[in-house]
């Protein structure tokens, strides 16, 4: 029983932890399903100031500012119609052409990211406002639910810098599947 109550207590401490307002990491989590996260090396998650968003995954550069133009990356995560591959195909698509119906905006698939968990990654890099602002979303499915992990900058320079951060949390994340 001590060891029991031993370990809830780890547990809620530690999520306490994970959520402070800046951290190296913590647990985003939705209906039916959960993930442990890292943020990059040099950059911190920050979980509360776009809550309010629905948004509990934000990372950005420390000892930076958050605001434009900082690079940031953020997760954002919608329920699927099923977990198949042809609901993951649909979402994208949608989401593909409601950029591509803005005739400024340009959408280009990229090379799909293997995870280290061998998870296939869908990879967008959106052009908006024609240079005004990118933004490369990574579309990863688990189960019946996508996450969108999205790295946004306002230059090309900042994107190509970054780009590998993005990256490095794709692959940091690890499902906490039920048993």
């Amino acid at each position: 029983m001590k060891k029991a109550l031993a370990f809830l207590i780890t547990i809620v401490l530690s999520v306490f932890w994970c959520f402070s307002q800046d951290s190296a990491g913590g647990i985003v989590y939705g209906k039916d399903w959960a993930y442990i996260i890292k943020a990059p090396s040099g950059w911190i998650m920050d979980s509360n100031t776009w809550s309010s968003r629905g948004i509990y995954a934000l990372f950005y550069k420390q000892g930076s500012v958050f605001r434009a133009p900082n690079p940031i990356i953020y997760i954002n995560s919608s329920g699927l119609d099923e977990a198949s591959t042809s609901a993951l195909d649909e979402y994208i698509k949608q989401d593909v052409q409601s950029y591509a119906s803005d005739p400024n905006n340009t959408v280009t698939e990229l090379t799909p990211f293997i995870t280290r968990l061998k998870a296939e990654v869908r990879v967008f890099k959106f052009d908006i406002g024609h240079g005004k602002q990118y933004e490369i979303i990574a579309y990863l499915q688990q189960k019946d639910t996508v996450h969108m992990i999205i790295l946004a900058v306002f230059n090309e320079k900042d994107m190509k810098e970054n780009i590998s951060k993005l990256y490095e949390v794709i692959d940091s994340l690890s499902p906490m599947d039920k048993k």
